[in-house]
């Protein structure tokens, strides 16, 4: 396992403020389904049994962790918001993970059940 130096590790959180600026993607671009089989999530391809990917989802009674390692070392670690707290659709994933998973760095993402 090789470590991550500090410069590499980068921290995001958003609000709506910064998603009505444009600044941020909405919530449901990590929805967007692309390429991933239909009726399963985009994450499922790279977290399934026999996938190509290596991580974990944990889930607990007020959040979620998803973890995902890609070849590159930078790790980008996201939090959801208030918006996202109620969304209990299968396909929900954590923050950004389509952005991580485009430009292939490994993502830890919390995901929020309750305020």
């Amino acid at each position: 396992m090789s470590r991550i130096e500090r410069k590499d590790v980068f921290f995001a959180s958003h609000d709506a403020d910064d998603r009505d600026a444009g600044m941020l993607p909405s919530p449901n671009d990590d929805a967007d389904m692309g390429d991933a089989a239909p009726g399963f999530p985009l994450w499922f391809e790279e977290l399934r049994p026999g996938g190509e990917g290596e991580g974990f989802l944990e889930k607990r009674s007020r959040n979620s962790l998803m973890f995902v390692r890609r070849p590159n070392d930078r790790l980008l670690v996201t939090f959801d918001n208030l918006f996202n707290v109620g969304d209990q659709s299968p396909h929900r994933a954590p923050w950004a993970y389509k952005y991580a998973r485009d430009v292939n760095i490994s993502h830890l993402g919390v995901m929020a059940h309750v305020s």
